[in-house]
């Protein structure tokens, strides 16, 4: 796990851990390494976990010593130039919170996304008035200077679920729970409304776990697994906090959750299920 203040960008932490993959496959040590590029050992350790920036010309040197294949300079040049953009979160409504960015950063990398909740509608599925409901409720752990920031964060998380040129698929796999609680004593039938109209899009499948599908793994809170569609890039965890929250990337944690979704997806109600679930909560 990792400080969810420090977390290196995703990119950077993909560009060095495949640099270290290298670097050792082809027996070169971290000093000489270092040496090649003029730099310390620790600088060199630095650049594998993803603390410090590689240039493009650093990279370069690298590859040519390590003996890269032409595919993979390619690729790797593709990834250090992608660590260095900026996130959109960083350039929109003025930047997301410090402890909202490394759930950002992994979200916007994922080829695919679950999410599993509980008790609470996921942020990405939240409707600005339901999402300022759940941040003001938080109280201090949510400074009142940041819930509209956040609110705005969600909103363009939520939009970019249906409305981006290549969306992300995502599952949700829901507590019926959520489907009853109103945050902070607001309404929610505009959520209601909000899940329905986001079930109905291609790239959303909703799943509700039913009351009558008694306890469950998520009983002790919810995450979102992230994959990242290739065999080099192992899937990640975030795990929410009360204001921010922890990525997981150790393999056999990971393996846990994903185990997780796995049961979970067959107690759940099916998408269509989901969805008349939701009606009935919403005619009620």
């Amino acid at each position: 796990m990792a400080n969810r203040k420090y977390l290196p960008s995703f990119r950077r932490r993909q560009l060095g851990q495949q640099l270290r993959e290298l670097r050792q496959a082809a027996g070169i040590s971290m000093p000489e390494a270092g040496e090649l590029l003029g730099v310390t050992h620790q600088t060199v350790s630095n650049m594998e976990l993803g603390v410090h920036r590689v240039r493009k010309a650093e990279l370069g040197l690298l590859l040519d010593r390590y003996r890269a294949a032409p595919q993979a300079r390619d690729r790797l040049e593709v990834i250090r130039a992608d660590a260095d953009s900026r996130g959109w979160w960083l350039r929109y409504g003025g930047g997301a919170p410090d402890w909202l960015r490394p759930g950002l950063d992994l979200e916007s990398a994922a080829a695919a996304v679950t999410i599993v909740e509980p008790n609470l509608i996921p942020a990405p599925l939240r409707t600005e008035r339901y999402s300022r409901a759940v941040y003001s409720a938080a109280g201090s752990a949510v400074p009142p200077a940041e819930v509209e920031r956040a609110v705005e964060v969600d909103a363009e998380r939520s939009r970019r679920l249906v409305e981006e040129p290549r969306p992300t698929p995502t599952l949700v796999i829901l507590g019926e729970a959520a489907l009853h609680q109103a945050a902070g004593g607001q309404l929610i039938e505009g959520q209601l409304h909000r899940l329905l109209t986001l079930a109905d899009s291609a790239m959303v499948q909703l799943r509700v776990l039913p009351f009558a599908a008694g306890a469950h793994a998520a009983g002790a809170g919810g995450f979102t697994l992230f994959d990242f569609g290739q065999p080099e890039l192992p899937s990640q965890v975030f795990v929410p906090l009360p204001a921010g929250g922890v990525v997981v990337d150790d393999a056999e944690d990971v393996a846990r959750y994903a185990a997780i979704v796995a049961a979970l997806r067959e107690a759940a109600l099916d998408p269509a299920d989901s969805s008349k679930l939701v009606r009935s909560q919403l005619d009620q």
